[in-house]
């Protein structure tokens, strides 16, 4: 019994999650390391805000006052390391009317998450596995729908394969 224990243990323990996040800033009381797209749309925007936070001071607000072109969206950087097997990330939002979108891309490939719409704060989560040699990639986090979506809380760890 005591055998079949420390089997299934050491089974269970080859992948791990990094204790912290691999991403700046992922609360948003900077945006450093943030890069904004709002494509030449001046009904559009994206800011810091204070008066409706799930963590922290501040939270991200996006916002159409007008019927979208094309979507806005913020996104970070990611160096992976050779240890990296994938990617995890979670996103606290609110969308009343949804119309947000979490991605996770390297090269030309990309896996997403409709964030459904929501009145209170959620979470959504995403894992994308990461084929060995891939030395970047990136998070970004997507609205396009007239009204407004806020984003907290962006967490992004690595999966790791234990030696």
């Amino acid at each position: 019994m005591k055998k079949t224990l420390a089997v299934l243990f050491a089974a269970s323990a080859v992948l791990t999650l990094s204790a912290q996040s691999i991403i700046r800033n992922g609360g948003f009381e900077s945006l450093d390391r943030w890069g904004i797209a709002l494509h030449n749309q001046k009904f559009a925007s994206i800011k810091q805000v204070t008066d409706d936070v799930n963590e922290g001071k501040t939270a991200l607000k996006f916002e159409f006052t007008q019927k979208p072109k094309l979507y806005i969206a913020v996104s970070q950087h990611i160096n992976l390391k050779p240890e990296y097997k994938a990617l995890k990330a979670t996103v606290k939002y609110k969308a009343p009317e949804g119309g947000g979108e979490m991605f996770l891309m390297y090269k030309d490939s990309y896996k997403s998450v409709r964030l459904a719409p929501s009145k209170e704060w959620t979470t959504a989560e995403l894992q994308f596995a990461i084929p060995a040699g891939t030395p970047s990639g990136r998070i970004e986090i997507r609205f396009k729908k007239q009204g407004f979506m806020l984003i907290d809380d962006v967490v992004v760890t690595a999966v790791t394969e234990q030696k």
